[in-house]
């Protein structure tokens, strides 16, 4: 067997517990808006009778859970991919603090409204207990107030920015490879 330098032999083996790191496994999210539908209990040392804020168990998706809702919204972010470098300059604007004009806010509400079955859709995936469907996660964004709605979508676009900052690391990584490859090559010629 030939033995090269530079190939597996002196590759690092992987270290789970910074992939680990990398990104949470499972979340708690309470739902302080949706305390007052949950039934009195009724505290084991005393008379107190109170009710506890709801909660859901988040977790992150697999790589085929991303591609199922990549295929099942295609067309939805082929559409908001061809608006994202005017959306971009909207959302600069805004992070500027300057005001934006009601047609203005009209583009930037008609795209959140588009991309809510994507989140919705990644919610009913991300929700491990109490399991739910599609229509019961649209039941649950609807019955909740905005700071509870807000949380969640915050968790769905933590995800999302996560798994896109680890994307690009190991594609900075893997350039940085092929450079340094192409550099030595160059050099032994």
């Amino acid at each position: 067997m030939v033995s090269v330098r530079g190939q597996l032999a002196s590759a690092p083996l992987v270290d789970i517990a910074s992939v680990r790191q990398e990104y949470w496994q499972r979340k708690e999210v309470l739902l302080p808006s949706l305390k007052d539908t949950m039934p009195v209990e009724t505290k084991w040392w005393g008379l107190r009778k109170v009710r506890r804020e709801p909660k859901l168990v988040l977790r992150r998706l697999t790589e085929e859970e991303w591609r199922s809702i990549n295929e099942r919204f295609w067309n939805v972010r082929e559409e908001l991919s061809k608006q994202m470098p005017m959306l971009r300059k909207l959302y600069a604007k805004l992070a500027r603090g300057d005001m934006l004009k009601q047609k203005e806010m009209k583009v930037l509400n008609h795209s959140q409204n588009k991309a809510m079955p994507i989140y919705k859709a990644m919610l009913e995936l991300m929700i491990e207990e109490p399991k739910m469907n599609y229509d019961e996660v649209s039941l649950l964004m609807d019955a909740v107030d905005e700071y509870d709605r807000e949380s969640l979508l915050a968790y769905v676009n933590t995800l999302t920015a996560e798994k896109a900052v680890v994307a690009h690391r190991i594609n900075e990584e893997r350039v940085d490879e092929m450079n340094q490859m192409r550099a030595e090559m160059m050099a032994g010629v």
